[in-house]
């Protein structure tokens, strides 16, 4: 990231190999407690609690969030939108991408560590095994010993209860697309049909394996983000740090006061959920989760010294330098996601209650009836996208025009109808009067709809 950090780390950091268990074999991570994990607890178990509950929660008998792709609508707490609405579901995603954009910014990669759902569970399954195996130590001298009983009512224990978890969440995830009290009612009653089912083992299958045996490799090899969040960096960018000055040069002699702070624990490595040593300078494998924080805050506390040696600062800042986190580009996206929302605010205000669609018949231009009069074919497409049933009545907005179908439309909340119509004119009456763009109405206590479309008749012979 910084080039002062890197030049210092080359003159004053050691090199130290890190354990292959931390690297090149399984990383054995260790729970940690402290002021940012509170806050990643909160935020990842507010957001946990959110997916879980939202899908079983109903708005007069309509799950309020689901995307009905057979029905091709999406309820969204209370609202009923079409696929003629998908802006502004592509609205919500661009102020998702800009406030992910302002989070890296200021403080990195906060997101990851913070409220990314892989990281999220990824610490759920860390705290099945820790229940279930018992704590860091343990689970090393566990894995170094042959099988026994014990050992392998440990593992059935924790595979037992990823494997529940992971169902849990497929379901939950499923929920949002079929309706999540359908799939429990089948589940209950043993009426689960062969395509649920395989949906189901397939998405708990890739979040037992995603975040109980990948784990840290998703971040590392497959999550693009670490790859370009260089980019959005700036000297003011909060990430975390290693205060080189401070730490440096390390000693495991915890009484003496001689040499730097860092009594090389190793606390800051076995906390990671990725594997990296803080020490050696920022990586891309950083999550900035915290937990290396609370973890050396800890023991800079037991040992009676400043906390802070490992701490969240920019390069501006390590040289002195005023470094405000709302800065220009900062400002920027705030601006940017202020206005978008604003926009969608407005667009969901203004958002139609019917869908309309005129298709006149291209194969006949017209045809002629018994009563002497020239018509013209239609298929007319409507879809109530309300949340409430609404009586319409489809009219003409030309007197000489007479309308051959339905006139009364009874739509219920996101029902959509295809109807066949005939719109005849007179050849007695004067050809001037008879519009070449027809306009049709559908009105409602609610407001009215109109659709144009052609209408031809044949030229008369002079």
């Amino acid at each position: 990231m910084n080039r002062v950090f890197q030049s210092i780390a080359m003159q004053q950091i050691p090199v130290h190999q890190h354990d292959p268990k931390q690297v090149d074999g399984k990383i054995y991570v260790r729970l940690t407690e402290g002021h940012y994990q509170r806050i990643r607890r909160a935020i990842s178990g507010s957001l946990m609690l959110m997916f879980f509950l939202t899908a079983w929660i109903n708005l007069d008998g309509q799950q309020i969030v689901l995307f009905d792709f057979f029905s091709r609508r999406l309820h969204l707490f209370g609202m009923l939108l079409s696929p003629k609405d998908i802006y502004l579901l592509a609205g919500f995603m661009i102020i998702g991408a800009i406030l992910l954009f302002a989070l890296a910014s200021a403080y990195s990669r906060v997101w990851c560590g913070f409220a990314c759902p892989q990281s999220i569970w990824t610490w759920v399954f860390i705290r099945i095994e820790t229940i279930t195996e018992g704590r860091r130590n343990n689970r090393i001298k566990d894995d170094k010993k042959g099988w026994n009983p014990g050992k392998l009512t440990r593992r059935i224990a924790k595979h037992s209860l990823w494997a529940l978890f992971a169902t849990l969440t497929s379901m939950t995830f499923i929920g949002y697309f079929v309706p999540i009290r359908e799939i429990a009612s089948d589940i209950i009653s043993l009426n689960l049909s062969l395509e649920m089912f395989s949906w189901i083992l397939i998405f708990a299958l890739l979040t037992y394996v995603n975040a109980g045996l990948v784990r840290e490799k998703v971040c590392a090899h497959m999550c693009p983000y670490a790859r370009f969040q260089s980019v959005m960096f700036d000297p003011d960018t909060r990430t975390i740090s290693y205060d080189v000055d401070r730490g440096e040069p390390r000693h495991k002699n915890r009484s003496s006061n001689e040499g730097g702070d860092c009594i090389d624990c190793k606390l800051c490595v076995h906390v990671c959920p990725t594997g990296i040593d803080i020490r050696q300078g920022l990586q891309s494998d950083c999550i900035t989760c915290g937990a290396c924080i609370d973890a050396c805050d800890d023991v800079m506390t037991r040992m009676r010294r400043p906390t802070g040696l490992i701490r969240f600062v920019s390069e501006n800042q390590e040289q002195g330098k005023a470094s405000p986190v709302l800065r220009p580009r900062i400002w920027a996206y705030i601006a940017s996601i202020v206005l978008i929302s604003g926009y969608l605010i407005w667009a969901f205000a203004n958002k139609e209650a019917l869908i309309m669609d005129v298709i006149r018949d291209r194969q006949t231009l017209y045809v002629t009836n018994g009563a002497g009069e020239v018509c013209n074919e239609y298929k007319l497409i409507i879809e109530n996208v309300s949340v409430t049933a609404t009586d319409f009545a489809l009219t003409l907005d030309n007197s000489l025009l007479r309308l051959e179908g339905k006139s009364g439309l009874d739509l219920q909340p996101g029902q959509r109808n295809e109807l066949n119509y005939r719109v005849c004119a007179p050849t007695t009456a004067d050809t001037a009067l008879i519009p070449r763009k027809i306009n049709f109405t559908a009105s409602s206590s609610d407001g009215q709809w109109q659709q144009m479309s052609s209408f031809i008749m044949p030229q008369q012979r002079r």
